[in-house]
């Protein structure tokens, strides 16, 4: 994506393609392939290939230690920080290599936004939280990042929460609104795939389902990749479900596919179990 569209969708609410884009197009947006990842003498991930589409919202579904939030760090580079992880095979991001050398790491990452499993709002006022990463990123125009910060909250639903105390510290907010404002920041900057590390697990159910009300809000916008340890959660918000599993040592994909086929007509026997309770 050229500097030139970025700056065009920056001035649009979505850039015109995926405004008009139907409910999850079956075109392949993101394609892992033979992803295979350890750390010093551990394989956390051996062999996984899923094909992301674009559009949709995807749940990374499975029982704690199988390597869902190693999936996520891998996807934009976050395993490039820890010491001793080795990464092999292929991550292509609207076709494009994600793991090659010469990668662009900084514009990977407003590409690919992530959400952590707890809100990690920066130490400053609920405004600057999305006004500092646009500076960064190059919006030097008051208007335009005025605009732009009242357009995110709008669309987390904080603005009329927030409008008249905008310069109060973020760490005022309820946890799930500092949440909401970390989902703000990351919209802020225009991504094409948002990926949500157990986005609800630190929230009360109140604050979950507003959170998960707005993961559904942002699919056919955005390509959302979900990973939860909830599984009504995650039949209630995805498209499609990934189920990944620890088997001799290391985690591979067991099944993949549309959600309600996952949780309704498993072709797997150990997704069926997982699924429905008996194992996991």
């Amino acid at each position: 994506m050229s500097q030139i569209d970025n700056r065009a969708r920056a001035l649009l609410p979505w850039c015109p393609m995926e405004k008009t884009a139907p409910c999850c197009t079956p075109r392949t947006y993101l394609e892992v392939t033979d992803l295979t990842v350890k750390y010093k003498n551990t394989t956390a991930l051996r062999h996984v290939s899923i094909e992301i589409p674009r559009g949709c919202v995807t749940a990374i579904v499975g029982p704690s230690g199988c390597g869902k939030s190693t999936l996520l760090h891998v996807i934009n580079r976050m395993t490039d920080a820890v010491a001793g992880c080795d990464v092999r095979g292929s991550v292509r991001l609207a076709g494009a290599e994600v793991l090659g050398k010469g990668v662009d790491l900084r514009m990977l990452r407003r590409r690919v936004g992530l959400i952590f499993q707890r809100p990690n709002p920066l130490p400053l006022s609920i405004a600057e939280n999305v006004l500092l990463p646009l500076r960064d990123h190059g919006f030097t125009g008051r208007e335009e990042r005025a605009s732009i910060l009242e357009r995110v909250l709008h669309e987390v639903g904080l603005w009329d929460e927030v409008a008249q105390r905008l310069n109060a510290p973020a760490a005022t907010l309820s946890g799930g609104q500092q949440q909401r404002l970390c989902i703000a920041r990351c919209l802020a900057l225009l991504p094409e795939v948002i990926l949500f590390d157990e986005p609800c697990s630190a929230l009360d159910p109140i604050a979950a389902e507003i959170i998960e009300q707005l993961i559904c809000r942002l699919r056919n916008r955005y390509t959302v990749v979900i990973v939860t340890h909830n599984l009504a959660q995650a039949r209630r918000v995805a498209d499609f479900t990934a189920v990944l599993w620890n088997r001799e040592g290391a985690s591979s994909l067991v099944e993949f596919g549309k959600t309600r086929h996952i949780f309704e007509r498993p072709t797997q026997g150990l997704t069926s179990l997982y699924v429905g309770g008996v194992t996991g």
